[in-house]
């Protein structure tokens, strides 16, 4: 059986934005289209279908001859020359971007393997916020202890502790930390480390 859970708990830590794509075509009068899209690409895919489905005004062979010399690239300036062929038409396109908070910057994970076919993942937003989470489970483990003998307790000797008071069922606990990374970066390889 596996638990696990997410502690959110902002106590100032260093956030991720990702960009977030935003699209709404107005055809006539009525909002046909209000989305959000993971990149560029996915964006103009998405308006460029829709405006072939609902216009039999411009071919999809005026659309192809369009967006063909560009490849997969530049995907906002192939759209600007595909959303003017449908202008005439009463089709009206807004595109924004912006950032969007995606979480902490770096999740900071406790795996709590209890030995007996039992764990537990615990992610946190900060290295304080997962150091409180194993103070307490620490205190709550060792009861031959004074539970204030962790209020100044590292994350190593929590984890020590809490290993010791599993050792009847072989218990083990991983601390890791993942940080994250913009599809960009992990895209073309980089990772953020120099």
């Amino acid at each position: 059986m596996t638990l696990a859970t997410l502690t959110l708990v902002d106590d100032g830590a260093a956030r991720h934005h990702t960009p977030t794509f935003t699209a709404v075509v107005v055809d006539g009068a009525t909002v046909v289209l209000d989305e959000q899209f993971e990149n560029r690409s996915a964006r103009r895919d998405a308006i460029v279908q829709l405006l072939l489905v609902n216009h039999d005004e411009v071919s999809e062979a005026e659309v192809e001859d369009i967006l063909a010399p560009f490849g997969g690239a530049n995907a906002d300036e192939a759209l600007s020359r595909v959303t003017a062929l449908y202008a005439g038409y009463g089709v009206d396109v807004h595109l924004g971007e912006y950032q969007r908070d995606a979480g902490p910057a770096v999740l900071y994970t406790s795996f709590t393997d209890y030995g007996d076919g039992t764990t537990f993942i615990d992610h946190h937003p900060s290295r304080k916020a997962r150091l409180k989470m194993l103070r307490q489970r620490a205190a709550d483990l060792t009861e031959h202890l004074d539970g204030s003998f962790f209020d100044t307790a590292d994350e190593e000797t929590c984890r020590r502790y809490i290993e010791f008071a599993l050792t009847p069922t072989r218990g083990r606990v991983w601390l890791t930390e993942a940080a994250r990374h913009s599809d960009e970066e992990v895209y073309s390889g980089h990772t953020g480390e120099d």
